[in-house]
């Protein structure tokens, strides 16, 4: 895995994997698309003040935090985990559909497999 920055955006990077995985989960339908690439301009511009709108949250409280930014009230409720680097950069580790039924282990499984990627972002 590599680390890569992605494009049209200064400070954000992501996992190489991120890109075919949000694709996959968004099963080719653009809004989704769309939806990703006004949340990282809200990201890049707001840095971590992003987490004052509805859409951003932190999700693991153990360093380093991880965040999520999501698509409420949508059909497939994706969503997007994510770190900060340094003072104004944001890395995204991996993306998922959360289900109304499993939300808690949604999110445990795409938590733990966003940590098991942060050796790549952090070395």
């Amino acid at each position: 895995m590599e680390l890569v920055k992605v494009e049209g955006f200064e400070h954000i990077y992501q996992i190489d994997r991120f890109e075919k995985e949000f694709t996959d989960i968004a099963d080719g339908d653009i809004r989704y698309k769309k939806w990703l690439i006004r949340s990282l301009e809200m990201l890049e511009s707001m840095g971590m003040a992003a987490l004052k709108l509805e859409n951003f949250e932190m999700v693991s409280k153990d360093d380093p935090k991880i965040y999520s930014i999501r698509y409420p009230h949508s059909k497939l409720n994706p969503r997007v985990l994510y770190i900060y680097v340094d003072r104004d950069g944001a890395c995204l580790l991996t993306a998922f559909k959360e289900s109304s039924k499993n939300r808690s282990s949604d999110y445990e499984h795409a938590i733990n497999r966003a940590r098991g990627r942060l050796k790549y972002v952090l070395d």
